[in-house]
């Protein structure tokens, strides 16, 4: 199975973990990041208020509950226990009949 189709692939490095990154959640983090920072005062304010800022961090949090941290990934991977297989697909999506 391994070799056929590639299963149980091995681990991902570093480099391919940062390549998985959604972008749009990068983005809001690092609104996340910027923001607190001004709030913080390690980052000049601009023309922000204290609650413009406080609220706009509302908002990022909440949208970043809805954003996935990374993109998926199409994996195949199997165990084998005594006589049985069990496969596991990932990112695979059952084909839909033709109508």
């Amino acid at each position: 199975m391994e070799d056929n189709w590639q299963a149980n692939p091995p681990p991902m490095t570093a480099q391919q973990r940062w390549a998985r990154t959604n972008p749009e959640y990068a983005t809001i983090k690092r609104n996340l990041v910027r923001w607190r920072a001004q709030l913080q005062g390690r980052l000049p304010m601009g023309r922000q208020t204290v609650e413009g800022l406080k609220h706009k961090i509302g908002q990022a949090l909440s949208e970043r509950k809805k954003v996935p941290c990374s993109l998926p990934r199409r994996t195949m991977a199997y165990c084998r226990y005594a006589d049985d297989y069990l496969i596991l697909l990932c990112s695979y999506s059952k084909p839909r009949p033709n109508s």
